[in-house]
C-alpha cells in the first residue's frame, strides 16, 4: 500500500488519509484519532479482500481471550460508515434527525432514510428524554418517531413518511400525488396506524385498556383482533405478489415491515402470533431482512454501527440533558 500525499483536516480533531494500492484498483479512506489509524469494518474488508462477517468473528475471539480490550480499540463515532470524501466536511446541524425508541415503529422512517441514501443522524430516546423540556421542543407531544429537518420538526410516523417521500421525490418511494399508487400508500398508511399498531398495542399492554377484572378475556379479545389485522395483511400480500403497493418498494413496505416485525420479536414479548398461517407475511419478513438497508437500520437502532455497510449514517445526536 501507498499513502496519498495529499491529507486533508476534517476539523481541529480529525484526518483523513487515503490508502492506495500501486496498481490503484483498491482506495481506502482511514481515519486519524489520537494518532491512531481507525478504519470502518466495511473499509477492512476492502483492504483484505474478505468477509465482514470473518471480520466481526475475528473481533469477538480476541475480546473474548482478553487480548485486546473492546472500549479501547472500538469507538462508536469512528465504526459509522465514512460518508464525506475529501475536502467535504459533514455539517452535522444540516442533517435530518429522526429521533427513535429502539424497537418501535419509528424504524419505518429509519428505513425510509437509509432508502434515501443521505446523511441522516439518529437521536435515540430515553423516557427522561422524552420528557425533557428539549425534546419537547422537537415534538411537544414527546413521542417517537420525530423528526427534526433543519427549521422543520414533524411528528408522528405516517406524516415523517410521507414527508420525506414527498421532498426526495426523485427517489420514487411513494406514487405521484393523485397516482392509484399514492391513494392506495394513504390507505395502506392509514390502515397501519390505525388498525395494525393499535392491535399490537392492546397486546403488548393490556394494562393500558383495562385493570386485572377482566384482564384474561381482554388478552384473548386482543390477540384475535391482532390475527384478524394480519390475516387481512396476508390477504392482501398474497394478491399483490409480496408488495403492499404496486410491484416495487415503497414506505408502506418499510412501515410494515417496523410494525410486523414484533409478531417475532418485541421488547415485551416475542413470538406473539403464530406465522405458519401466514406465510406471505413470513415470507414478506424474511424478504425485508435480506436487504442491507433495512440490515443498516436494525444495526443503528440498536447501536451496533460496526455492522454496517454502504451507509450514509451521520452519527447519534446527543442530548444536553
Amino acid at each position: 500500500m501507498v499513502r496519498n500525499k495529499q491529507l486533508q483536516a476534517v476539523n481541529e480533531m480529525s484526518e483523513f488519509l487515503i490508502y492506495t494500492t500501486p496498481n490503484g484498483k483498491v482506495k481506502v479512506e482511514a481515519f486519524v484519532y489520537n494518532e491512531n489509524i481507525w478504519l470502518t469494518q466495511a473499509k477492512i474488508t476492502e483492504l483484505f479482500d474478505i468477509m465482514k462477517q470473518n471480520i466481526s468473528s475475528h473481533l469477538q475471539n480476541i475480546y473474548s481471550i482478553n487480548e485486546l480490550v473492546k472500549d479501547t480499540t472500538v469507538k462508536k463515532i469512528l465504526t459509522i460508515q465514512l460518508v464525506n470524501i475529501l475536502n467535504e466536511e459533514i455539517t452535522m446541524l444540516n442533517q435530518p434527525t429522526l429521533f427513535i425508541i429502539p424497537g418501535a415503529c419509528s424504524l419505518g422512517s429509519q428505513i425510509t432514510l437509509e432508502f434515501l441514501d443521505i446523511p441522516y443522524q439518529i437521536g435515540i430516546t430515553t423516557s427522561g428524554i422524552r420528557s425533557s423540556e428539549q425534546f419537547k421542543q422537537i415534538n411537544p407531544t414527546g413521542k417517537v418517531g420525530a423528526l427534526k429537518d433543519e427549521n422543520v420538526t414533524i411528528g408522528e410516523n405516517l406524516a415523517i413518511l410521507l414527508y420525506l417521500a414527498d421532498k426526495y421525490s426523485d427517489k420514487a418511494l411513494v406514487g405521484k400525488i393523485g397516482s392509484k399508487e399514492r391513494i392506495m400508500a394513504y390507505q395502506w398508511l392509514s390502515y397501519l396506524a390505525a388498525t395494525l399498531h393499535p392491535a399490537f398495542s392492546a397486546n403488548f399492554y393490556p394494562e393500558r385498556f383495562i385493570d386485572n377484572n377482566g384482564m384474561d378475556s381482554f388478552k384473548n379479545l386482543a390477540l384475535a383482533r391482532l390475527s384478524s389485522a394480519i390475516t387481512y395483511v396476508e390477504k392482501e400480500l398474497t394478491k399483490n405478489n409480496g408488495f403492499f403497493v404496486g410491484n416495487s418498494l415503497t414506505i408502506v413496505d418499510m412501515q410494515a415491515y417496523g410494525l410486523l416485525r414484533w409478531t417475532r420479536k418485541h421488547n415485551i414479548q416475542n413470538n406473539i402470533v403464530n406465522l405458519t398461517p401466514f406465510p406471505m407475511v413470513a415470507k414478506f419478513l424474511d424478504k425485508m431482512e435480506r436487504i442491507e438497508k433495512v440490515q443498516n437500520a436494525l444495526a443503528i437502532e440498536q447501536s451496533m454501527t460496526q455492522d454496517i455497510v454502504n451507509s450514509k449514517f451521520a452519527g447519534y445526536f446527543e442530548f444536553n440533558i
